[in-house]
């Protein structure tokens, strides 16, 4: 697989929120992570998603980071703001202004509120309220977080009713095998699938057509190396860095998440501090910080 001819494709991270001690947002930490990312090879930055902790910002500080995010990327790559919303006029709005900021593209989970759930009429409406009040294109997120679940007739009817959503996340535990579905049956005009999920599954994800990956903020350049080392052609290297990397993929998804994207980031000198917002749903103590760092020693090593 070469690289794909579309807009946005290959490594995109979604930016890690950096805090000071007392939660306030740290905009000098954040200049040093996007610089970061983009020597280390990535292709775009996504900010606002769940890895950004954006659930927990305020409507104020949502404003204040993309625009930040926006202002020192300095166009160097594209950027995604997500911009969820249970309100179809709320997420068209914040997607205008988006767009208006200097956004590449805008990404939103399909319309839910706790079991309440829409069904495939609601999200199209939603998401053509959100392609109207935009010339930029639109991603929809397709994650088990909302507890909808679309399969890929539901997807091609959406792709097909909402001429501006060009893009998909996929999430889902058979993202390969759906990603494969869906591009052998959606329409001309849709653009790509980027996949999540930490990277876990990224090299079958690269071999069933997705165009690219939205992990969180580490490790940026070997996700980035899988990706265009396959583009190249060069398949063999590029599953052989995946299969170094599995284990440490494996575990910041399922044990260490934002904690220990931000412990990474700190031992750096990236971030200045390890905060995070409450609440902070993870299984990281002591015992799994030790194995975090057998896991850095073993990696170092080869």
């Amino acid at each position: 697989m070469t690289k794909p001819d579309v807009t946005l494709c290959g490594m995109y991270p979604i930016l890690a929120t950096p805090f000071h001690d007392d939660e306030t947002l740290d905009f000098e930490s954040l200049e040093k992570l996007i610089n970061y990312l983009v020597a280390e090879g990535i292709d775009g930055v996504v900010t606002l998603a769940n890895a950004s902790e954006g659930h927990l910002l305020s409507d104020a500080e949502k404003e204040r980071l993309a625009a930040e995010v926006i202002r020192l990327v300095d166009g160097r790559v594209p950027t995604i703001i997500s911009i969820t919303h249970f309100s179809s006029r709320i997420a068209a709005e914040k997607a205008a202004w988006a767009e208006k900021e200097g956004a590449s593209a805008v990404m939103t989970l399909p319309p839910f509120f706790g079991t309440w759930k829409s069904d495939v009429k609601s999200i199209k409406d939603y998401l053509r309220r959100i392609s109207d009040s935009v010339s930029i294109p639109v991603m929809l997120q397709d994650h088990p977080l909302s507890n909808i679940n679309l399969s890929v007739p539901d997807l091609c009817e959406l792709i097909t009713g909402v001429p501006g959503l060009e893009y998909l996340k996929m999430e889902v535990d058979s993202s390969a095998t759906k990603v494969k579905d869906l591009l052998e049956n959606a329409p001309d005009t849709f653009q790509g699938i980027f996949t999540g999920m930490g990277g876990v599954r990224l090299f079958w994800e690269l071999e069933a057509g997705a165009g690219g990956c939205m992990p969180a903020s580490i490790p940026a350049k070997p996700l980035a190396d899988i990706i265009h080392l396959y583009w190249k052609g060069k398949k063999d290297e590029s599953f052989d860095i995946f299969r170094k990397w599995l284990p440490f993929l494996t575990f910041v998804l399922r044990f260490g998440r934002r904690d220990a994207v931000k412990e990474n980031l700190a031992s750096k000198g990236i971030i200045a501090s390890t905060k995070l917002r409450e609440p902070n749903i993870s299984a990281w103590n002591d015992w799994c910080r030790s194995q975090y760092e057998y896991l850095l020693e073993r990696l170092e090593e080869k």
